[in-house]
C-alpha cells in the first residue's frame, strides 16, 4: 500500500526530470545556431564524459573534424577552442582588449569572493596595469633581473652537483628556483632550499593548484557546490591555508615597511595606496594577488625548463654545440650576459625552435581559459 501511495510522487519526479532535460537540450540547440561548429555532447553534462582523461588529444581530434575554432558544452559552461597558432594570435594580440579577461570561475570566486585575479576585468584592469608597471622597475626584462636569475642558477647548479651521486627529481627543484626568483621581487628575499617554510610554501602552492584542478567539476556542475564533497573539502582547506600564510607574511611586511623606497613588489602596493586603510579587506585583496602572482609565475616556468632539459637530453648533438658555442663566445670564466646574445645564434636559435616546439607539443597543454 505504501508503495502504491509512493508511485504518483514517483511518477511526478521522473516526469519533472524529463521535461528539464528536454528543455536543456532545446536551449543548447537554439545556443548552437550562431556559434561555430563542435561535437555533440549529452544533456546535463554535454561533451565531459567523450573528452575522457587526455583532453588535449580529444581536442585536437575534434579540431581536425571541426576546423581551428569549435564549440562544444562542458557540463554548464559553453567553450569554445582556438586551436591554432593563427586563430590564438588573432585573438590574444590582435584582440587583446576583447579577450583579456578570465572567465568566472564558479568555485574559485566562492572561494575568494572575487578578489585578486579574481577580480572582474573592469576592476582589475587597473591593478593589471600597476602589477606589469611594477614589476618593471623591479627589474623585468633589464639587468638586475638578469643578476637575480644568475645568482640562483649558480645555487641551483651548486645544489644540483651536491646530489651527483642521487637519484634527484628536477621538477622539484626547478620550482625551488623559480619560486625563489619571484619570492625575491615579492617579499624581498630569497630561501635556502631546505628552509621549512620554503618547502612548506611550495607544498601548499601546488596543493592548491592540485585541489583548483579537481574543483574544476564544480564550475560544470555549480550546485555541487552546495553538497558536502570531499573536492569542495580539499579546495577550501588549500586555499585557506595558501591564504592564512600569505596574509602572515604580509602583515609582517607591513610592520616592517617604511613608507619610502618600496624594496619589492609588496612594498610597492603598499606605496601606491599609502593613504588607504589597511584593514583585514584590504590586506585580503592583496593577499590573493600576491598569491596568483606566485602560481602563475612557478607553474608553468618551471614546466618550460623541464622540457628544455628534456629536448637537449634527447638531442645530444644539439646539446654539444650549444656548449661549444657558449664555451667560445664566453668562455669559462664569467656568467653569460643578455648583451651575448648576438654572439650566440645558434644557443638562440635553439631557444626560439625550443619555445616554438612548446607551442606546438605544448608544455602546458591547455590553455587558462578567457571569456
Amino acid at each position: 500500500m505504501a508503495s502504491d501511495a509512493a508511485l504518483p510522487y514517483l511518477q511526478a519526479i521522473v516526469f519533472l526530470i524529463t521535461v528539464a532535460i528536454l528543455a536543456f537540450s532545446l536551449s543548447l540547440r537554439r545556443r548552437k545556431r550562431n556559434l561555430p561548429p563542435g561535437p555533440a555532447g549529452w544533456p546535463l553534462i554535454g561533451c565531459l564524459l567523450q573528452c575522457g582523461s587526455q583532453v588535449p588529444l580529444k581536442f585536437h581530434e575534434w579540431s581536425r573534424k571541426y576546423g581551428n575554432v569549435m564549440s562544444l558544452q562542458l557540463g554548464s559552461q559553453l567553450v569554445i577552442v582556438l586551436s591554432s597558432y593563427d586563430v590564438i594570435k588573432e585573438a590574444f594580440v590582435k584582440n587583446s582588449n576583447i579577450f583579456s579577461s578570465r572567465p568566472k570561475s564558479y568555485a574559485v570566486a566562492r572561494v575568494t569572493k572575487e578578489k585578486g585575479i579574481n577580480t572582474p576585468w573592469v576592476k582589475w584592469k587597473h591593478t593589471h596595469k600597476f602589477i606589469s608597471k611594477t614589476f618593471r622597475e623591479f627589474g623585468l626584462g633589464k639587468q638586475i633581473m638578469a643578476e637575480r636569475v644568475r645568482t640562483e642558477g649558480d645555487i641551483l647548479v651548486e645544489y644540483i652537483d651536491s646530489r651527483s651521486n642521487t637519484p634527484i627529481n628536477l621538477k622539484h627543484v626547478f620550482a625551488n628556483a623559480v619560486s625563489n626568483i619571484t619570492c625575491s621581487m615579492l617579499f624581498g628575499k630569497r630561501f635556502d632550499y631546505e628552509d621549512p617554510d620554503f618547502k612548506l610554501l611550495l607544498q601548499m602552492s601546488n596543493q592548491n593548484v592540485v585541489t583548483m584542478m579537481q574543483a574544476s567539476v564544480l564550475t560544470f556542475f555549480p550546485f555541487l557546490w552546495y553538497l558536502p564533497t570531499q573536492v569542495k573539502r580539499n579546495f577550501i582547506t588549500a586555499q585557506s591555508e595558501l591564504v592564512s600564510y600569505m596574509k602572515q607574511k604580509i602583515i609582517e611586511r607591513r610592520e616592517q615597511f617604511t613608507g619610502e623606497e618600496p624594496e619589492n613588489i609588496i612594498d610597492a602596493f603598499f606605496l601606491e595606496d599609502k593613504e588607504a586603510e589597511w584593514d583585514d579587506d584590504k590586506i585580503i585583496e592583496l593577499v590573493h594577488t600576491v598569491k596568483g602572482i606566485f602560481i602563475a609565475g612557478t607553474d608553468s616556468t618551471a614546466a618550460t625548463l623541464l622540457w628544455a632539459i628534456l629536448y637537449l637530453v634527447l638531442h645530444q648533438e644539439i646539446q654539444d654545440r650549444c656548449y661549444s658555442e657558449i664555451v667560445k663566445a664566453i668562455g669559462y670564466e664569467r656568467h653569460p650576459e643578455i648583451a651575448d646574445r648576438a654572439s650566440l645564434p645558434y644557443v638562440d636559435a635553439t631557444g626560439t625552435a625550443g619555445f616554438s616546439s612548446f607551442r606546438e607539443r605544448g608544455c602546458e597543454s591547455v590553455w587558462v581559459p578567457h571569456p
